[in-house]
């Protein structure tokens, strides 16, 4: 059995670890941090209080990165950490793969799921790729897609990509066990990168029309919100 050490947050690091537990890819340490907000917009169990429950060590923030880097484990996956790895931590493994909550090369960076449903997008999915020091930038491993409903929010839509992460997370456990693992460049010229939202995007504008309004709110339900004038707004406000 390969030695894997999972980083990940609340919401997709359950899927993941549930999945890899479940499949008998169980892995050997939990490395999570403590988010300052409410994470991951739906309801859920706690990942540190699920490994544990599991019998898996949960480690926090750099404690846990520290030791990866000095146990070496076979395979590094990521599914949600929200910090870039230093090198150091995945060089050694033979697999280091990320798990990113859109269709690769679009929307990189660290806020996808507000982006998707703010600019109307009918489609969104979760790609597996290559751990490296450009982000969500390595070669795709694996990718799905999965259809956006008209009355999608961001606490839904997370919900349903972290199921399909877990998915994912197993089948490219069983290609790199049964030697099957092929990968592949992401093309550099569809790619598109969207900033960390912010307090200041989180803002309502009034001249905005009713579609436009309507997909900024439900991509800030339930959290963190869609924002007038610095208090929480909703369409019926």
């Amino acid at each position: 059995m390969r030695k894997i050490a999972l980083f990940g947050l609340t919401g997709f690091g359950n899927a993941a670890l549930r999945a890899l537990c479940k499949a008998h890819f169980t892995p050997i340490v939990v490395v999570t941090r403590r988010e300052p907000n409410p994470h991951p917009y739906y309801e859920g169990i706690d990942l540190r209080a699920e490994a544990q429950s599991l019998g898996i060590p949960v480690l926090i923030g750099a404690q846990g990165e520290a030791y990866v880097e000095t146990i070496k484990p076979d395979i590094v996956l990521v599914s949600t950490y929200h910090r870039i790895l230093r090198k150091a931590i995945f060089a050694h493994a033979k697999y280091a793969l990320n798990i990113h909550p859109s269709l690769l090369p679009t929307y990189r960076g660290a806020s996808p799921v507000y982006w998707v449903l703010r600019n109307g997008q009918n489609k969104t999915g979760v790609t597996i790729h290559l751990l490296t020091e450009s982000v969500d930038a390595g070669d795709i491993v694996l990718q799905r897609e999965i259809a956006i409903a008209a009355d999608e929010t961001q606490g839904s839509l997370r919900e349903k990509l972290a199921a399909l992460a877990g998915e994912l997370a197993v089948e490219v456990l069983y290609q790199i066990t049964s030697g099957n693992l092929e990968t592949y460049p992401q093309d550099a010229a569809h790619s598109t990168t969207y900033p960390r939202l912010d307090e200041q995007m989180r803002e309502v504008d009034l001249s905005w029309s009713d579609e436009q309004l309507d997909r900024h709110v439900r991509a800030l339900t339930p959290f963190p919100g869609a924002l007038l004038h610095g208090k929480p707004f909703t369409q019926d406000s």
